[in-house]
């Protein structure tokens, strides 16, 4: 997770600066929707490495991942 949210944030900064008339309007622009989603990012790898570590596992690891669902 943490290598993609890094080029989704560098894609996403490149884009503000692109966009913005200074450095630092690109950078308050991009850091009003990375800061949040990075923490969203660490608490769902907060949750599964406890779901990894914790005395239900394996079984809780795989309920964690499984409420993901899947693509086809």
């Amino acid at each position: 997770m943490g290598a993609n949210l890094a080029m989704l944030d560098g894609a996403e900064l490149a884009v503000a600066v692109a966009r913005s008339s200074s450095v630092p309007e690109a950078v308050a622009r991009y850091e009003r929707e990375a800061v949040p989603r990075g923490g969203r990012a660490v608490k769902r790898s907060a949750r599964g490495l406890a779901a990894c570590m914790s005395e239900g596992a394996p079984g809780s690891a795989v309920t964690y991942l499984s409420s993901f669902g899947t693509k086809d």
